[in-house]
This record gives C-alpha cells, structure tokens and sequence, in this order.
C-alpha cells in the first residue's frame, strides 16, 4: 500500500471511530433521558441497566454505521481541503481518483462486514 493511501486510510479510520463514538453517544444518551421513566419507577439495580445498555452497543452500532461512514468521508475530505493536501497532491500529479480509492475501498469493507448481519 503506498504512503498516500495508507495516510489517507488512516485519517479515514480516526474520523470514522471519532463519528462512531459521537453517535453512539448521542444515541445512548437520548435512550436512556426516553427510558428515565420506566427506570424511576421500577428502580432496577445500576448493573441491570448497564448490561441493559451494553448489551444494546452493537445493535446501535449497526443503525449508525452507515451514517458515520458518510459523515467521516465527508469530514476527511473536508480536513484535507482545509489543510490544502488535496491541491498538494493534485499539483503533485496524482489524480483525484487515486485520492479518493482507499475512502472507497474502506467504505465497501465497512458495507460488507455490515451487510454480513443480514446474511
């Protein structure tokens, strides 16, 4: 893998875990303030409720992968325009697809491991 892709790569992967965890937080949060009702009134102990929640992380993470990948593609093409990288490498020769493929590439793994919860 050349040092362009794997770069790239990588600051796909940071935003994507940075998107992953701001979602799964926003979503955990809005859970649980939904739930503070049913929680108040049958008082369960905070252990219950916190296997309640984890055991509820991957089916989360399913719902909100798709979202966090557009928005980490988004937001790393975005970084690298503002650091101007992306007119770094295109004055450098290197076409914008050659730019974009390992973002592809990552996204279409991403869509399969998903894709596999379905199979």
């Amino acid at each position: 893998m050349p040092i362009l892709a794997r770069y790239i790569s990588i600051e796909f992967l940071k935003m994507l875990l940075l998107s992953l965890g701001a979602f799964l937080v926003i979503y955990l949060v809005v859970d649980i303030l939904q739930g503070m009702a049913m929680l108040m009134e049958h008082k369960p102990a905070l252990t219950l409720v916190a296997k309640l929640y984890a055991l509820k992380i991957p089916k989360i993470v399913s719902q909100v992968t798709p979202v966090a990948v557009l928005l980490s593609t988004l937001m790393t093409l975005g970084v690298l325009s503002k650091n101007s990288e992306i007119t770094a490498m295109k004055s450098s020769g290197v076409s914008l697809y050659l730019i974009v493929a390992p973002i592809l590439v990552m996204a279409f793994i991403i869509s399969i491991f998903s894709l596999k919860r379905y199979l």
